[in-house]
């Protein structure tokens, strides 16, 4: 596993914004899947998971030095 980065730029922020809207995305479509085939509890985790990313993309589109205080969780 690799160390987290120190900090971020805006222009690397941006990018992951976009990367981290598309994990998003493919999570709550795996997210659905499980719920249309009865498995509540696998869909209820994918739907967290795509809720966390998306708070991370929202961190990131505020820019690097606002993405980097989240990931190091200094961000208030």
């Amino acid at each position: 596993m690799s160390a987290r980065k120190t900090s971020y730029t805006t222009a690397e922020a941006a990018a992951l914004a976009v990367d981290l809207a598309d994990q998003a995305h493919v999570h709550d479509e795996l997210a659905d899947r499980l719920a249309a085939r009865g498995d509540s509890g696998g869909a209820a985790r994918w739907r967290e998971s795509a809720a966390e990313t998306r708070r991370y993309e929202e961190a990131a589109r505020h820019g690097g030095a606002h993405f980097t205080a989240v990931v190091h969780g200094r961000a208030r």
